[in-house]
């Protein structure tokens, strides 16, 4: 596979983490430019601060590495934008979930995480997503795309379609930020109205989502009637 964005796309049979593995490329300086590396299954997939991310053969596990990206913190606001309008294609009720979750109905697709070395001047962006996923461990409340469509997805045709999208919109982005795609985000976002519970690391809080802010934070009305925005946190509950 080749793609217009990248200068390499590194292929993995089984992997770690192709985030771990695309971090050790840049600090070690053995690749350069923007590159892909994809694995068809990892045994220690990241998810947000300590999670694990179940990643068995079949679905898409990869990480992108853009050098020299000047772009803020909102990041995986913008790719979640760019992937749901990807999947949509094929599964066109997909619903994004802040700060970096993509959701059919009340189950999880597909997941973002993405990170900035600076030092390096690079950023990561991993992607995981259910594709042909065929079971998952009960704990999990997820579903794959070929569930969704009751056909066999092609794994390549789904990377493409998802990095198209990114190419196409990030001179965009990177001249105007979030603020052309908040609309799309607001519009598709799941959690637009339910009461939930929030956890920054320091504090829980539960409130109202009132929406997304133009710079990509949260919208919660607290119990006092004050709208608080968050811009960083997990979601431990929704009611």
């Amino acid at each position: 596979m080749k793609h217009i964005l990248f200068d390499e796309i590194i292929h993995k049979s089984k992997a770690t983490s192709t985030m771990k593995i695309a971090e050790s490329y840049i600090r070690n300086q053995t690749k350069f430019g923007n590159f892909l590396v994809v694995a068809d299954e990892q045994s220690g997939g990241r998810g947000r601060g300590k999670n694990i991310w179940h990643s068995p053969a079949g679905g898409l596990w990869m990480t992108a590495a853009l050098q020299n990206l000047n772009v803020g913190a909102n990041l995986t606001l913008f790719v979640g934008v760019c992937i749901r309008r990807a999947l949509a294609l094929t599964a066109p009720d997909v619903l994004l979930k802040w700060p970096n979750d993509i959701y059919y109905g009340n189950r999880k697709l597909s997941g973002i995480l993405t990170n900035a070395l600076t030092h390096h001047h690079y950023h990561v962006i991993g992607i995981g997503i259910n594709t042909n996923v065929e079971n998952f461990p009960p704990e999990l409340n997820a579903i794959s795309l070929s569930k969704i469509t009751g056909k066999p997805v092609d794994n390549e045709a789904v990377t493409i379609s998802i990095f198209d999208q990114v190419a196409a919109e990030l001179p965009n982005y990177i001249q105007n930020g979030l603020m052309p795609y908040i609309e799309d985000f607001r519009s598709h976002h799941l959690l637009n109205g339910k009461v939930v519970t929030l956890d920054t690391g320091f504090q829980e809080f539960t409130g109202q989502v009132k929406g997304v802010s133009s710079k990509g934070a949260l919208l919660m009305e607290l119990k006092d009637g004050m709208i608080q925005p968050f811009f960083s946190g997990t979601i431990i509950a929704v009611r």
